[in-house]
């Protein structure tokens, strides 16, 4: 479960930065909210990094 979460929101964060990057290149559109954009992506990054803390199994000291 917390796998494919993780899998879904990496996707998800690559859609967000490839609509990010077509939407600068449409003249007709006004500019991008770069800062939501900006805070969208590092929760996305935070949150995918607790995902996988969560998902990997502590190491043990020698």
């Amino acid at each position: 479960e917390a796998g494919r979460a993780r899998d879904r929101l990496a996707a998800a964060l690559g859609e967000l930065r490839e609509a990010v990057g077509t939407g600068v290149g449409e003249w007709w559109r006004g500019a991008l909210p770069e800062e939501r954009v900006a805070i969208a992506e590092r929760e996305g990054h935070r949150d995918r990094a607790q995902l996988i803390r969560r998902l990997t199994p502590p190491v043990m000291a020698a």
